[in-house]
């Protein structure tokens, strides 16, 4: 069932539950509104779920981790509520995407679990709070984490971090997370987009570590409480194309190497 991106109103049709050998459900981009029914939770053969961008709310039905076979979940621009409920790993999963909601609670650790075949993980724009789980490590498949503008604090778990090696896109912006920034922070070598900003007590220094990823090409800093000088070697990563260090202590001479 293909209805992306058109103009349907009224509610989430809980009937799609009746349709046992349904595949796929792409509603995206319309104006559903009502609450996600329990029941779709019985679609077992379920691969795509994507209700994105629509006018749905209440909480997210736990029945929806038994989707087994569940590749794609997105739940994103909605008005859901409350917290993430708990439930199994979804083995198949690869892309979960529940941004842009009033999502409360903390980031569920069982999301990360050896074997899983998680590449993006998309909870930004909610009211999450708690800290990153030291599970992240486990979804080695993972590319793209993006958790920003929640409340999530305490340090940032850099030698999980350290462990996905497949990490390219890493957003944690406008949270309340501490610092420092890893002086190790090249062990990430995949990663090519990383975005810290707003975190306003992160604090210290940028590592000079940081030119040797080599692959980076966005760096976002601001608003993030550095001090110190800007390291020459943050302009080894000749790949950069967008560097934004605004709103912090840093002072000293600007790199001759920024014009090369």
């Amino acid at each position: 069932l293909e209805l992306n991106d058109n103009r349907f109103t009224g509610t989430l049709p809980t009937q799609l539950s009746n349709l046992p050998d349904l595949e796929t459900i792409f509603l995206q981009g319309n104006q559903l509104s009502g609450t996600i029914s329990d029941a779709f939770g019985n679609l077992k053969k379920l691969s795509v779920f994507d209700v994105g961008d629509n006018d749905i709310h209440g909480k997210i039905p736990a029945s929806l981790w038994g989707l087994e076979n569940v590749v794609r979940l997105v739940l994103k621009g909605n008005a859901l509520t409350g917290a993430i409920p708990d439930g199994e790993p979804l083995r198949h999963l690869r892309t979960l995407g529940l941004e842009d909601n009033k999502l409360t609670g903390t980031v569920p650790g069982w999301f990360f679990f050896q074997g899983s075949q998680l590449l993006s993980l998309f909870i930004g724009n909610n009211q999450l709070t708690g800290s990153i789980p030291d599970t992240v490590n486990l979804a080695t498949n993972l590319r793209a984490l993006h958790l920003s503008d929640n409340e999530l604090g305490g340090q940032i778990p850099w030698d999980n971090f350290f462990l996905l090696e497949n990490l390219e896109v890493l957003h944690l912006p406008g949270n309340e997370l501490l610092g420092p920034i890893s002086p190790n922070i090249s062990k990430m070598f995949s990663l090519n987009d990383l975005d810290l900003s707003r975190n306003h007590d992160l604090g210290g220094p940028i590592p000079s570590d940081i030119g040797y990823l080599q692959d980076l090409n966005k760096l976002n800093l601001a608003n993030t409480g550095l001090s110190g000088s800007i390291p020459p070697e943050l302009f080894v990563a000749e790949k950069i194309q967008l560097l934004d260090l605004h709103g912090n202590s840093l002072k000293g001479s600007i790199p001759s190497d920024l014009n090369k």
